[in-house]
């Protein structure tokens, strides 16, 4: 009876696992072939268009386009979900785009940008890479890949608690056509990995790389922001701006410690299961 009893607890543990390792939710999936206003919330500065469905030659993607030659323009979208948040669950971002920009001159950049995390005031209007919007509050890990007059520079910034950080900066191989962005905030550490498809770090050949993070904390709110930047430069040394061509975003949470958790009471239990057979 009790050797009855402790298989039927193991199958349940084992349902209970597949469950939790299957028990991933997506979040956001956006093939862009429109700009779906229940997703997104669009913002330009004065010298950019707001994020806007286009053509690309092939299909409809949305593109968001920096048309001025100055330093800090840019176009962005901001999810209108608030529950993007890696310290509830692991999060998974993968994002499919296209930089159609001619290379700035001198010491300019066309930046790619990704944030997760809140701004110092929740206003659509400040998710956007600077220190003014995230150095205060709970922050946001901002994630930027710049082209550069002859390279292209990956980099990740920590920001919050009135603390900005580079965690991550690494000079890449050419602008990928995708890259796969993890955060788990969710255990003791807090951690970040990158996989990066069509380039990969030039200082090790390969396409992926993983750290930590510490300034970033839990906010009332966590929201992601993708778009295109005028990052650093003068005025005049951008000759098309900066225009990033959206193709696809699926981001997904993954339980995963408590998948790991159901498993290892599996574990236990068969050990017990195979002392009592013994017997």
């Amino acid at each position: 009876m009790k050797t009855k009893t402790l298989v039927f607890i193991a199958g349940t543990l084992v349902a209970a696992a597949s469950t939790q390792l299957n028990a991933q939710t997506t979040l956001i999936d956006d093939s862009f072939t429109s700009f779906n206003t229940t997703t997104w919330t669009g913002t330009s500065s004065g010298g950019a268009s707001n994020p806007a469905r286009v053509w690309n030659g092939s299909r409809f993607v949305v593109r968001t386009q920096v048309t001025s030659p100055n330093p800090s323009q840019y176009s962005y979208m901001t999810s209108n979900q608030t529950d993007i948040n890696p310290f509830d669950s692991a999060l998974e971002l993968s994002v499919s785009f296209d930089m159609i920009s001619n290379p700035p001159l001198n010491g300019a950049e066309s930046q790619f940008f990704a944030i997760v995390g809140e701004a110092d005031t929740d206003s659509f209007g400040n998710y956007y890479p600077s220190t003014s919007n995230f150095n205060n509050g709970s922050g946001a890990l901002v994630l930027s890949i710049s082209q550069r007059t002859s390279d292209f520079l990956l980099e990740l910034v920590d920001y919050g608690g009135g603390n900005g950080s580079t965690v991550g900066q690494y000079e890449i191989s050419a602008m990928p056509t995708n890259l796969i962005w993890g955060l788990d905030a969710t255990g003791g550490s807090k951690n970040w990995t990158i996989s990066l498809s069509g380039a990969t770090f030039s200082d090790t050949g390969l396409s992926d790389k993983g750290g930590a993070f510490n300034n970033y904390s839990e906010g009332s709110v966590s929201r992601l922001s993708l778009g295109a930047m005028n990052g650093a430069g003068s005025p005049g040394e951008w000759t098309s701006g900066t225009n990033i061509y959206f193709e696809d975003l699926n981001v997904t949470a993954i339980p995963e410690p408590n998948a790991a958790l159901g498993l290892g009471l599996f574990v236990v239990l068969c050990a017990v299961m195979r002392r009592r057979y013994k017997q």
